[in-house]
């Protein structure tokens, strides 16, 4: 079966690991909906995006968003925001 992986830093990471493999062709929003409560609640807050989303380096928006049809050897980056101050 044609697979992508999907890679993780920050709080992800440590729930998710590093980096992951999964089937393809699959949506991003069907990828996310199968990660745990506890990467979703990061991943989404109050019903938006909270972290940035790769796809192949480039911006998600480029590939129609959580629509985006993810295809065998993308790679997606979940990059959590950076606070400080």
């Amino acid at each position: 079966m044609p697979k992508a992986r999907a890679k993780f830093i920050g709080r992800l990471k440590e729930i998710l690991g590093k980096e992951m493999e999964f089937e393809t062709p699959i949506t991003l929003r069907a990828l996310i909906e199968g990660f745990p409560d506890e990467a979703k609640r990061l991943i989404y807050r109050k019903g938006r995006i909270n972290v940035i989303i790769m796809i192949n380096n480039k911006p998600i928006e480029e590939f129609g968003g959580l629509s985006a049809v993810i295809k065998e050897n993308d790679v997606i980056d979940f990059i959590p925001p950076i606070g400080g101050g």
